[in-house]
């Protein structure tokens, strides 16, 4: 707090009372998480209401990023770039209080198609003075099961696309645009509840936002939001000051393009001078046939996330301002911003490698603050089980290890930072969905990196079908290329899905997704990767492995591998 307060004085505090400040700024942000609170308590969907698959936020009145609830990073530094197409369609003078701008199009801002994303104005005395918004993924709109087609060449194959379209709830979902949404999917009730939650959400937050405009005044308001932008931005600079001004590089791959496995590189040079950032993927490998490209919404979020992440603090605001001293250039055509029509729904992987390439190359110049790559894979199943009662769809996004850093082993089972989504508990998987049952759910001993902070374990989940014909498609990646360690830690484990015929038959799936059909008996077993060690294991302390090696986080094998059998002396 003391931070804030004195780069205020320094700068705009001089403009308004700081105590105001800080109740209007801290009300923007409880809104925002009254909005998540409202989204994930209304949704129907197990994605949303368990898996927490959303994000919620609130914009000024030129539609910049004002305040955020603790959600999806990358969804929420790239959400102001979604109503930016929104609002040339649809300009802010023509909006009415009731009216909805709704897009899901990666070719309009958005991410991939199960991400709808739903804005609404806030209308005072007859003027739109902001906007709040929020993006939930939904389990089916058309493609594959779930949205998902591990073949598709184009995005017309991933699912329906929703360009920006201006809508009134109370009259277009229950007329032809809503008739239109509910025909392309195999959950209609599912998905009509869902958007029902995304725009009872988007109410919470006009209502917050109005009730203060009419307790602390529209300009305070206004100058509030203001100066939290250019405060963050003060913020950032500041610690951009701290790194050494330089060109810095890194690189990261893909397992393949979905259809081989031919490895796709990512790669980044970053400069630092003097206050700012320029991130630039000149190199990267062509677009790929398969989907696994990134939109440049999803790209440009990445690569600032990386920078806040690595160079910010737990208590730096993060609105529009945080990101105005970073600047990122994307070339048109490569796996990072691809030409229309490329398919894009397996973009969290190319987009993690965009962001693991950045903190390896800023890892270079503050490696006291590096951390080591972790399994920066969203490995995701999808099941569809058509019975009596129509379609019963279930998706999963598993969890792997965090990479090690300073001072620290990375986390167990966890999502990736650009992720952050939740675990979906094995009583609601099992009890929503009658057709299968979770046969084990564990940590992955030994498949973290050694260092003397090791990677995170990877987790291991395996499902037993319980009926006939369960359709399954699964994403994943790094079965290949495993994540890289830091300052001489090991490197983390790869991941792999197999499925186990009720006959005993296994066989290992292709790394990057397959579509296949499951029957009554047949398991499917994912195992995901542990993340990359930090620092040399020779300097890991004998007391921290003998702990491990009670616990059960590594075998005596990888003890002696790497820490000798006393631990703390590599052999």
């Amino acid at each position: 707090m003391n931070r804030r307060v004195d780069a205020l004085r320094a700068g705009p505090a001089a403009k308004m009372d700081l105590v105001t400040f800080q109740i209007i700024n801290g009300a923007l942000i409880a809104a925002t998480r009254a909005m998540a609170a409202i989204l994930r308590r209304s949704a129907r969907s197990t994605i949303i209401r368990e898996t927490q698959d959303f994000s919620t936020a609130v914009f000024d009145a030129t539609g910049r990023l004002a305040a955020q609830s603790e959600a999806i990073p990358l969804h929420l530094n790239s959400l102001g770039y979604s109503l930016s197409f929104c609002l040339k369609d649809y300009p802010a003078e023509t909006l009415e209080a009731d009216d909805i701008l709704i897009v899901n199009d990666p070719y309009y801002g958005g991410q991939h198609l199960p991400d709808i994303q739903v804005f609404s104005p806030i209308v005072f005395r007859g003027s739109v003075v902001g906007f709040v918004g929020n993006l939930a993924h939904h389990t089916d709109l058309s493609g594959g099961i779930g949205s998902m087609n591990p073949t598709a060449t184009d995005v017309f194959q991933e699912g329906m696309r929703i360009p920006p379209l201006k809508i009134k709830p109370a009259r277009d979902l229950d007329a032809a645009p809503g008739r239109l949404l509910m025909a392309n999917s195999r959950q209609p009730d599912t998905l009509r509840a869902d958007l029902d939650a995304q725009i009872a959400s988007n109410r919470t937050g006009q209502v917050r936002v109005l009730e203060l405009i009419e307790k602390y005044g529209l300009d305070n308001l206004m100058a509030s939001i203001a100066m939290a932008q250019d405060f963050s931005e003060l913020e950032m600079r500041k610690a951009i000051r701290e790194v050494p001004n330089g060109v810095y590089t890194g690189e990261d791959f893909l397992d393949g393009d979905g259809f081989d496995t031919e490895p796709l590189c990512i790669r980044v040079t970053v400069r630092v001078s003097d206050e700012e950032i320029e991130i630039d993927y000149t190199g990267t490998d062509p677009q790929a046939r398969g989907y696994v490209n990134s939109p440049l919404a999803s790209t440009v979020s990445a690569a600032g996330t990386a920078v806040r992440a690595l160079l910010g603090h737990p208590d730096m605001l993060t609105n529009d301002g945080t990101f105005r001293p970073v600047r990122v250039h994307v070339p048109l055509g490569c796996l990072l911003n691809p030409r229309y029509p490329a398919p894009v729904r397996l973009r969290m992987n190319s987009a993690g490698r965009a962001y693991g390439a950045v903190l390896q190359a800023l890892g270079k110049a503050v490696p006291a603050r590096a951390a080591a790559c972790g399994f920066d894979t969203t490995t995701t199943v999808n099941f569809g089980y058509f019975g009596e009662r129509g379609y019963t769809i279930f998706m999963e996004p598993m969890r792997g290890g965090m990479g090690g850093a300073s001072g620290m082993d990375g986390a167990d089972a966890i999502s990736q930072l650009l992720s952050n989504s939740a675990n979906t508990p094995v009583e609601v998987a099992e009890s929503d969905n009658a057709f299968l049952i979770t046969r084990e759910y564990s940590l992955r001993p030994d498949s973290g990196g050694a260092g003397e902070f090791q990677g995170g374990l990877g987790g291991v989940r395996e499902y037993e079908i319980t009926v006939e014909r369960v359709e399954a498609l699964f994403s994943s990646d790094r079965a290949i290329h495993r994540p890289w360690g830091s300052t001489g830690g090991g490197e983390g484990t790869i991941g792999r899905v197999v499925v186990i015929r009720n006959n005993g038959e296994a066989k290992q799936l292709p790394p990057n997704g397959a579509a296949l059909t499951l029957h009554r008996g047949d398991r499917l077993r994912v195992e995901t990767g542990g993340g990359g060690g930090f620092g040399d294991p020779n300097r890991r302390s004998p007391e921290t492995v003998k702990r491990d090696l009670a616990a059960g986080r590594i075998t005596k094998q990888f003890a002696q591998q790497w820490y000798g059998s006393g631990g703390g002396k590599a052999p």
